[in-house]
């Protein structure tokens, strides 16, 4: 019995659009005709539909087989066309029941070879998809995403400013909304204490950009303290300090630390220190004060053993001598120019001098020969004149009975007429007395007085 043998060995079978199947008739035949009339052993075909060959053997038997391939409708989907801000990033997940996933293109995404993928596209961007359903069977999907951008907004750099001082802060143009963290929604605000600012810009499109500044310090400006006393003394000056900043400019342009001043008028002065922050102070001077002046006596003469006693005419704050001492007076012993540098309640400083000049006085010792202690005031004590230097002395004064009714060894102290409170008739008394001047020897002198009542 003859057997006709199989030409195709498939009886029905799929094709994916846009592949190809070939056909084969076997290799034992003689001859070979398909349908579209090619000769062949293998006819490729693309599309579905009946194919069908007939073959000749070599025993000149006639065979005929026919396939019918069916259309495999494939689709994959990586889900609709997307829409991102600025660097936000999407998902883009294909659907399961594949052998293998291909993305392009290689442009901001995770990875190309995973059903799951991220993509962060800065630019309008297609990403395609190729998913395998069975070896050589591809499905295919676009989606494509659209990157809307808002502005950037550039609040700058922290920043610090003085006290009194505020920074505006701008957000900039392009935004629909403005929502800062104060709670303003302008587009500008300004700030005047230290914090953190934080502001977010919308567009239309829905996207958001935002930016923060730090206010580190609001630092205190420099107080001056600048010597606001409105006088000033004739022919003085004054030195104005401004203290130890970085940098000073006065009313003349000046830009030293200090201005010595000499008259009437205003002046001031801006400093700015490390932070710079910048303060002022002024001064006014509207007087010029007289010095004192004209306060010590006329000049005078001294005896080589009298003292002159120098006294300030007017009351002041202060006094300086030429000798040392600080007192409204002195009491001097030797001729010379004697100087007084008095400063008055307005701290004004003027000097005045007195030349004392030596005179020739007499010298010795005298003593009266009577005295009348009746209490009139004139010629009640019984004393010796004593003209010199005296460095020693010692003043006795005897009775008739040789008795000492008085002693002294201050020249400038005299008897009273009384003796132990009870007072003496009238009568003679004798008296002695030892004086030595300075650079001479020792002198006695004797006599009497007489006491009338």
């Amino acid at each position: 019995m003859f057997v006709l043998p199989r030409i195709l060995q498939m009886r029905c079978t799929t094709i994916c659009n846009g592949s190809f199947i070939g056909l084969h008739a076997g290799t034992s035949f003689l001859t070979y005709k398909w349908n579209d009339g090619s000769t062949d052993p293998v006819l490729t075909v693309s599309q579905p539909g009946i194919y069908w060959v007939q073959v000749i053997d070599s025993c000149g038997n006639i065979l005929r087989d026919s396939i019918r391939i069916s259309p495999f409708n494939l689709a994959v989907s990586a889900g609709p066309d997307r829409t991102k801000c600025n660097n936000d990033t999407l998902h883009l997940d294909a659907p399961g029941g594949f052998i293998s996933y291909v993305w392009s293109n290689n442009y901001n995404i995770s990875s190309t070879n995973t059903q799951n993928v991220i993509v962060n596209p800065s630019v309008d961007t297609a990403y395609y998809l190729k998913a395998e359903k069975l070896p050589g069977c591809f499905a295919f999907d676009t989606v494509r995403i659209k990157v809307n951008v808002s502005p950037p907004i550039l609040l700058g750099a922290d920043k610090s400013f003085c006290i009194g001082d505020s920074a505006v802060l701008d957000a900039g143009a392009g935004f629909i909304q403005y929502r800062w963290s104060n709670g303003s929604q302008a587009r500008q605000v300004a700030v005047y204490a230290a914090g953190i600012y934080s502001v977010a810009g919308s567009i239309s499109a829905g996207c958001t950009s935002y930016d923060t500044l730090a206010v580190l310090n609001v630092w205190p400006k420099p107080v001056m303290n600048l010597d606001d006393n409105p006088d000033l003394c004739t022919g003085g000056v004054r030195t104005l300090k401004a203290g130890n900043y970085s940098s000073y400019l006065w009313q003349d342009g000046s830009t030293s630390s200090s201005f010595t001043l000499s008259r009437i008028g205003i002046y001031y002065v801006t400093v700015t220190d490390n932070n710079q922050c910048q303060g002022s102070d002024k001064v006014r001077i509207v007087r010029i004060l007289p010095l004192p002046k004209n306060f010590l006596p006329a000049d005078t003469a001294i005896c080589s053993y009298g003292d002159i006693k120098l006294v300030a005419s007017q009351s002041y704050s202060s006094y300086l001598w030429n000798t040392g001492q600080a007192s409204a007076s002195i009491t001097i012993t030797q001729p010379g120019l004697y100087w007084l540098r008095a400063t008055d309640q307005n701290n004004c400083t003027g000097s005045d001098s007195v030349l004392v000049s030596a005179k020739q006085c007499m010298k010795g010792l005298y003593v009266p020969g009577a005295f009348s202690p009746n209490l009139d005031g004139r010629n009640d004590l019984f004393r010796p004149l004593v003209f010199g230097n005296v460095t020693r002395f010692q003043w006795t004064i005897y009775n008739r009975f040789g008795q000492i009714i008085f002693t002294s060894k201050d020249p400038s102290k005299g008897w009273d007429g009384k003796v132990k409170g009870l007072l003496q008739n009238t009568g003679s008394f004798v008296w002695v007395c030892r004086f030595q001047f300075a650079g001479e020897t020792e002198q006695v002198k004797t006599g009497s007085v007489i006491l009338v009542r």
